[in-house]
Formats: structure tokens, sequence, C-alpha cells
């Protein structure tokens, strides 16, 4: 494997290395193997207006740091993943592909990253083990074509929120996707009609919290009683109600 450093300056690189255009705030380090490339930034990585970026089969780990794209920026993801700790905005183009976007805990225990604008994903991750906070932008829907993750641990869970408290964020997860739900605590995060029920159970089942405000997730598990008789009981009811109708009067009064 070899590396190539850059220490300023715009440059594209896909995953022949073809030199491209887009912006980054620190030193930019491009493993290429044989199996692909491996971009790796200390700090944001964003996507100025009108520029353009193709990620490929490469991995995308900007650690601590942001991802952003501005308006008329275009990111193209391809098969190749993201992975962040820090927050997302997407005020331009994101065209996932079959890629994914997966939230770690690089940026510590009880941090938050907050997600803006509003993305497309074809699989979504956050996973935690610190006790992360994942902000969704309140009245922006986010959408997850494939897969989405959603785990925290044990005295650790992995915190839903909307950027407006009492004010709803949407995430949708569409019909044919996956979903792995569990150690999390939801609140003013609502599911959209036409998109699955996420946690289709109590939270308890799914070792979670729901903190309220939430729509299309989990389930009270009360269970609702709907009596049934047997045939002879059936039968009973039947008699009973022709033997009303025959004792009714033209106004609808019963005859005794």
């Amino acid at each position: 494997m070899s590396s190539l450093r850059y220490p300023g300056g715009g440059i594209r690189c896909n995953i022949q290395c073809r030199l491209l255009k887009f912006f980054h705030q620190s030193l930019l380090v491009i493993a290429v193997s044989a199996a692909g490339s491996t971009v790796i930034f200390a700090a944001d990585f964003q996507i100025n207006n009108g520029d353009t970026f193709n990620l490929g089969a490469a991995t995308l780990n900007i650690g601590c740091g942001n991802f952003v794209i501005q308006n008329s920026g275009t990111f193209t993801a391809d098969s190749g993943g993201i992975l962040l700790s820090g927050d997302w905005s997407n005020q331009g183009d994101f065209n996932s592909g079959s890629s994914s976007v997966v939230f770690n805990d690089d940026c510590g225990a009880n941090s938050i990253s907050t997600i803006t604008g509003e993305t497309e994903f074809h699989n979504l991750s956050a996973a935690t083990t610190l006790a992360h906070e994942l902000h969704f932008e309140v009245d922006q829907h986010q959408s997850v074509a494939n897969s989405l993750v959603l785990t925290g641990a044990a005295g650790q869970l992995l915190k839903v929120r909307s950027t407006v408290p009492g004010s709803p964020a949407f995430l949708d997860l569409d019909e044919g996707g996956s979903q792995t739900i569990a150690y999390v605590d939801v609140q003013d995060n609502h599911a959209s009609s036409q998109s699955q029920h996420l946690a289709p159970g109590t939270p308890s089942s799914f070792d979670s919290m729901d903190s309220g405000g939430n729509w299309r997730w989990f389930r009270s598990g009360i269970a609702v009683s709907v009596p049934t008789l047997a045939a002879s009981g059936l039968a009973l009811l039947v008699l009973l109600l022709a033997l009303m109708a025959t004792h009714l009067h033209p106004d609808g009064r019963l005859r005794l």
C-alpha cells in the first residue's frame, strides 16, 4: 500500500486517484490498495458550491470531523463508505448508490452528531458504547433505502432527538429495508405512514426507552381482548336476535 499526502489546496481523487476538485481544511491522506482506496481526513470534509466528488469503492474516514455538502455541490457515494462522529449537513446532492454511512464514537463519550438537510441514505448506521446522541433536524426527512442500524449498549443508550425539543424530525425506512434497533432512547421522532414502523414492539423488548413525542415508533404492548363465541353460543345469539326481530313494533320499540 502506498500513501499520497496533499498539504492543502483543492484536489479530486476517485478510486484510481485521478485529480478531482473538492475542498478540505486539513491534511489529506489517500492510501491506495489493490482493493480500493481509503481517504482519511483529520478535520472537516466539505464539498463547495458547484463542486463534485465521486467516492467509488473507497472509504472516507472523517473521524471526529463534519461532513458538509453546500448548495449545488454533489457527492456521489457509489459503493463506498463514510465514517464520522461529527455532524452531517447536506444542502446539495448526495447520491447514495449502495454506500454506507456510519456514525461512530470517535468524538468520545456523550458526543452529539447533528444531521441537517434531507438525505436519502442507502445504509445508515449509528452504533455507540459511549452514550452518543443523534440529533435530526426538525421537520426534515431522512430516508433509508436498505439497512438502518441504531444501537447503543446497556447503560449507554443511543439517544435519538430532534433539534427542537417538542417538535418532530422524521426518519423513514423503506418497506423493503431491514432494521436493527436496540438500546436506544427516542424522543420527538416520526416515521412516515408510507415507511416502516420502527422498533415495532414494546420499548423493553428492544432494551430501549420511549421518551415521548414519537409516532410509529414502538408499540404500547397493551393487548385488546376480542371475545369469541363457540358454535353453540353463536347459534344462541342468532336465535336471540331473531326473537327480538319478531317482537319489534313498527316504530322500533320492543314488544314484551
